[in-house]
């Protein structure tokens, strides 16, 4: 065979002396995966456009964390929604393989609380209990759901999250303003979703923060021990799928240990889960203290050194994930953990505050934290292990002679993060010498995420179009067994593609 052209696309096979045949160098599986009863996900808020370095770093992330919407920037002028780039993210999210956890904010108002976002745009009375706002919010919640699923299809939509904080629920009128108004949106967004015919796209989540082992008396209406279960939130998240928790809560003496963490969500999961699926939409330690040594111990988010915040992630892993089995206490209802966040940023001005800037599990500069590493390695184990990988394949087709078939291509599918179809090639004895190149063929424009001997990532975004050549001579070894795992995504789940060709060649 000439060593110019190592072409990949047919069972290529060489007689052995005597009647046996020598096994096939090429082969590849299609294989259908689907979301796993007793998985977890995990993945980040990834810093907007980081997502695909995430990826690299860490692999194909099944959930991300998108966006932070205010109704005041669509609705910049009266009745006029100006959609611009606003959905970008959400589709570079799609596009690296993550289901979108995204928020939309409606009702957030200096008038309730001065030092939130004001999200109700400035020509409407700022407070949702009025009845001009109250009709502009619902033409604009109708309008946000339409487009949001006409341009990203499935998604996990969030509205006015971080209650506790943003809307201040201190006083029962208060409280009953916010449940009025979000079980109303919800609906909006189902009847918005169902016209489309794409109910089942739309998931829908409120999202509870802060730490309620202090604050439940205050800020849910009952203190924490012997909690009674207050009505106004069972509404909000009986209008819901899931629950959602952000929460940074720690101990001061002890900033490592993950126990005030585990109890908080224990908490939320006892009295509002109502047994519907959990998502850990955010959660982080900052290492401002390893820049700031003299910054304070105490306040509202986990801060400390890069050891401690290594030594937490290691104990709040470890520990939602042996809580989380089904015979444990969180009963396994917990399906996903977002970490905050995936790297360091910098102040965009002096009134920044350093703690924010040093959440990351990467610097700055773009080195690794201890802290990287102890997320990656139970990440890696949680999705090795059959009681908690976010999926299971269900399928497993040999596709090796259709690809060598010009006329006869695969269709490939992904539904979300924990359901997809992917193609599992193996090829045994690549030479060593020259240049190796992953060669795809589809029959429409997306993206492709590759894994190239279970270790080494690869996306496809704002690198490669198709036919996609990807350099991967530094990645496979010459002379034993290689495999390219191979996903297809796309800006809008589901997403379909058509293979025609997968080779690899010699350059």
């Amino acid at each position: 065979m000439p060593k110019s052209c190592l072409a990949l696309l047919a069972v290529l096979t060489a007689m052995a002396s005597g009647p046996t045949q020598a096994e096939p160098m090429w082969t590849v599986e299609k294989r259908h995966a689907r979301a796993n009863p007793t998985g977890m996900q995990f993945g980040f808020w990834a810093n907007y456009n980081k997502m695909p370095e995430a990826l690299v770093d860490f692999g194909r992330n099944p959930i991300t964390r998108v966006a932070f919407t205010k109704w005041a920037m669509i609705e910049e002028k009266k009745g006029e929604y100006t959609w611009g780039r606003h959905f970008a993210n959400h589709e570079l999210a799609h596009q690296c393989g993550s289901t979108i956890i995204a928020s939309v904010n409606v009702i957030f108002s200096h008038e309730v609380n001065p030092k939130t976002t004001h999200a109700i745009p400035p020509f409407y009375p700022p407070r949702i209990s009025h009845p001009e706002t109250r009709g502009a919010a619902e033409r604009f919640v109708d309008a946000y759901v339409r487009e949001l699923l006409r341009r990203i299809g499935r998604v996990i939509l969030t509205f006015d999250y971080e209650l506790m904080w943003h809307y201040l629920p201190r006083t029962p009128k208060i409280r009953a303003e916010y449940r009025d108004w979000y079980v109303s949106a919800c609906a909006i967004a189902r009847r918005a979703a169902d016209d489309m015919g794409m109910g089942r796209h739309l998931k829908l989540m409120p999202i509870v923060n802060g730490n309620p082992l202090k604050s439940a008396a205050d800020l849910i209406g009952s203190p924490a021990a012997n909690h009674q279960s207050q009505q106004w939130l069972l509404d909000v998240v009986g209008a819901s799928d899931y629950l959602g928790i952000d929460t940074y809560a720690y101990d001061p003496k002890n900033p490592g240990s993950a126990e005030t963490t585990l109890k908080v969500v224990q908490f939320w999961r006892d009295h509002y889960a109502m047994g519907k699926p959990i998502y850990i939409s955010e959660n982080g330690f900052s290492t401002v203290r390893e820049a700031h040594p003299d910054f304070p111990k105490k306040g509202h988010h986990a801060r400390g050194t890069e050891a401690e915040q290594r030594e937490y992630f290691a104990n709040v892993i470890d520990g939602l994930i042996r809580r989380n089995r089904p015979d444990g206490p969180l009963a396994n209802q917990v399906r996903g953990f977002c970490i905050w966040m995936y790297k360091d940023h910098k102040a965009k001005s002096k009134a920044d505050k350093p703690m924010e800037h040093y959440f990351g599990l990467v610097r700055m500069d773009g080195s690794k934290k201890p802290a990287w590493h102890t997320a990656k390695e139970g990440m890696t184990r949680c999705g090795a292990d059959p009681a908690t990988r976010p999926s299971n394949i269900v399928s497993r087709e040999d596709v090796t002679a259709r690809l060598a078939a010009t006329t006869n291509a695969v269709p490939m599918a992904y539904a979300s993060g924990t359901e997809f179809d992917y193609l599992h090639c193996e090829h045994r004895g690549i030479p060593g010498d020259g240049k190796t190149v992953l060669c795809v063929e589809a029959e429409r424009e997306g993206e492709l995420i590759v894994c190239v001997n279970g270790t080494h990532w690869i996306t496809t975004v704002g690198k490669y179009r198709n036919p996609y050549e990807i350099d991967v001579t530094e990645l496979v070894t010459a002379g034993t067994t290689n495999t390219f795992d191979i996903w297809f995504t796309g800006a809008f789940f589901p997403f379909e593609q058509t293979v025609k060709r997968v080779a690899v060649e010699k350059r």
